[in-house]
């Protein structure tokens, strides 16, 4: 009886045995995973973390490399220097908007001149300022006009403007904040914003007019 009962003392232990071994090597392998899991994890946040920056890096390059370009063109001290050319593929055909586009040209230009002849910052943002102030009055009477002939798309072209507003305003603040790269976003900003909106949404207004036989 008492070698029965030792035995199944001793089998008891051995059982209880391999359950603790087998559960502390469970234990132990779903620590290692987890390990193994936070690890990953933490070198996908590092590696995307990088690759963001890089991004940010090379797009801020780019810009500089792009404006550099741009200022290359064309000598700084000449008065006279033009970054946006006022050509026939600007002309919409309606006097009213082709003399205000002429003078958004104008104004572009003019604050060029003052950014790379040397000019205090304040004196190309007052330039800057006016640029903006005759971008409204040109929104406002291209609006206007479009309302009075009944443009079916002038909805559309009403927030267009107001998004070019506001992004035109948030270019200037960045400038006038003097943050990293401001200058050549906003003279980039600028020139392709006029010359693509007249080419795109504006001349697409000049050709319905014309196929209603309008003439503003």
């Amino acid at each position: 009886l008492l070698s029965a009962f030792e035995f199944d003392l001793t089998d008891g232990l051995d059982r209880s045995t391999e359950n603790y071994r087998a559960n502390g090597e469970s234990m132990l392998s779903s620590g290692i995973s987890v390990c193994i899991v936070m690890l990953v994890v933490s070198a996908l946040i590092f590696a995307t973390a990088q690759l963001c920056f890089w991004q940010s890096s090379v797009h801020l390059q780019n810009e500089a490399y792009k404006t550099l370009r741009m200022l290359a063109m064309m000598p700084a001290q000449e008065s006279n220097a033009e970054l946006v050319v006022w050509n026939a593929t600007l002309v919409l055909k309606i006097k009213s908007i082709d003399v205000q586009h002429k003078r958004l040209v104008d104004l572009i230009n003019q604050m060029y001149r003052a950014m790379t002849g040397g000019k205090e910052r304040e004196a190309v943002f007052e330039v800057f300022e006016g640029l903006l102030n005759y971008t409204r009055t040109h929104f406002s009477d291209e609006e206007l006009m479009l309302r009075r002939y009944g443009y079916p798309l002038l909805a559309q072209h009403h927030e267009w403007h107001k998004q070019l507003v506001r992004q035109v305003g948030q270019h200037g603040a960045a400038y006038r904040a003097q943050e990293p790269g401001a200058d050549f976003s906003l003279i980039n900003f600028l020139t392709s914003w006029l010359t693509s909106h007249i080419k795109g949404r504006d001349r697409q207004y000049a050709q319905w007019l014309q196929s209603k036989n309008l003439h503003p």
